[in-house]
């Protein structure tokens, strides 16, 4: 037992956790542990794979259940499995085979699996950096529905999520048109989670809804504290009973939480911890 029993904290990574160059501060980490030390529970809740939480090793683990791929996958690392993966079965092809068709603004799709990429291809067969390795690759073109329906003949593992990328300008027009048209239709819902694109997955996942997962399976959580700064993370805020925005945050993104916190720049976890213990 100790001073943050019963708390949790999820929190984002890219622009919240880690500062500009991704990297988390010698202060961020040391917070950390001191509430991990005093009985608080810390994950992340990120668009990434659930194993890239390891890249933070050198300055915390995560002492609980991860939340990722934008909340498709609650996943444990110390068992290294997943717990939860929300699958969107046959809507995956009929979703992909209706918006390649209808929105060609899209340039890129990648469909993740649990951990990894399901598969990935472009709309035009051109060099582009990898989304996850930043290497330089070639994707396979797809613009038809048959291709479409080779890609999921070729590829069997089941789809948890799309991130779906077009130009910056053509990003929220592709979200309204997806919530209009496919958003019922396939039970999907969107949220833009970098400028160059957004994210497709079920309408019963998303981070905030892995947080009352993870309080399924700890009950002893009596306070969920989310941290984010962009507006894949509001469903975060939405869940939990306490939520910071950091101040490099999107206007719209800090008046939806409950409180604005430093930026990513200026160590804002140990910020956050500071003020829980403060407010104890």
């Amino acid at each position: 037992m100790g001073k943050f029993s019963g708390y949790l904290i999820c929190s984002d990574c890219d622009g919240t956790l880690t500062d500009n160059k991704k990297r988390v501060s010698k202060e961020n980490g040391e917070a950390i542990k001191y509430f991990q030390e005093n009985g608080g529970l810390f994950t992340v809740a990120s668009g990434r794979f659930p194993h890239y939480a390891l890249n933070y090793k050198n300055r915390f683990t995560p002492n609980t259940y991860v939340i990722a791929c934008n909340g498709s996958v609650l996943y444990d690392l110390k068992a290294d499995k997943a717990v939860f993966v929300s699958s969107m079965g046959e809507r995956a092809k009929l979703f992909l085979s209706d918006l390649m068709a209808e929105r060609k603004e899209i340039s890129e799709i990648c469909a993740t699996g649990s951990s990894r990429p399901v598969f990935r291809f472009a709309r035009n067969k051109e060099e582009i950096t990898d989304f996850y390795t930043r290497q330089q690759i070639f994707l396979p073109t797809v613009n038809t529905r048959e291709e479409v329906e080779y890609i999921f003949r070729k590829y069997k593992e089941p789809v948890a999520r799309y991130i779906i990328i077009s130009k910056e300008e053509d990003v929220k027009g592709n979200i309204d048109y997806c919530e209009k048209h496919y958003a019922e239709k396939y039970g999907l819902k969107f949220a833009q989670s970098f400028p160059l694109g957004f994210e497709a997955q079920n309408i019963e996942s998303g981070k905030g809804e892995m947080i009352d997962k993870i309080r399924e399976l700890i009950p002893e959580i009596h306070t969920a504290v989310a941290v984010g700064d962009n507006f894949n993370d509001l469903s975060l805020f939405e869940h939990s009973d306490i939520s910071y925005a950091v101040n490099n945050a999107p206007d719209a993104v800090k008046a939806q939480a409950d409180r604005v916190t430093v930026s990513n720049e200026e160590h804002a976890i140990a910020a956050v911890i500071r003020d829980l213990e403060k407010n104890l």
